[in-house]
């Protein structure tokens, strides 16, 4: 399953209000992007048809830092270009920051991630968002 952003800012507000709505399984709120490696975390995930994972994610680390390292020590998520912010009318209502896996053996980096947030990471508000990950190349990106 893939949102679109209206479907995703709708969950990522209820997360955020401390309320996980229902995604019959579409949403992992068990997972943590950021406890292990995307190779391992997508094996056991609901992915569909489009190859995109998503996770709720409270981020421990200072979400202004230009990487998140994988508690695994498989790698670390490296930030990749600007975030972006996404408009209605003149009002920015959530955040997009994508990130490229970047793993600790210098393997091949074919995981991208982009990270929502109700918040700019300049703020350093963020406390929860929502994590979708695919391989490079797959089609929500």
């Amino acid at each position: 399953m893939s949102f679109d952003d209206q479907e995703l800012l709708k969950y990522l507000k209820g997360y955020d209000g401390g309320h996980i709505l229902p995604s019959w399984g579409a949403i992992d709120p068990d997972c943590n992007p950021y406890h292990f490696g995307p190779d391992r975390l997508h094996a056991g995930s609901a992915r569909g048809s489009s190859g995109v994972s998503y996770y709720y994610v409270e981020c421990a680390e200072n979400p202004r830092t230009d990487e998140r390292k994988v508690a695994d020590h498989s790698g670390c998520w490296q930030r990749s270009g600007g975030e972006i912010a996404d408009r209605h009318g003149s009002n920015a209502v959530m955040y997009k920051q994508k990130f490229k896996f970047v793993p600790r053996d210098n393997g091949p980096r074919t995981w991208v991630m982009t990270e929502y947030t109700l918040h700019p990471n300049k703020s350093g508000k963020n406390k929860k968002a929502i994590c979708a990950i695919q391989e490079e190349g797959s089609s929500r990106q």
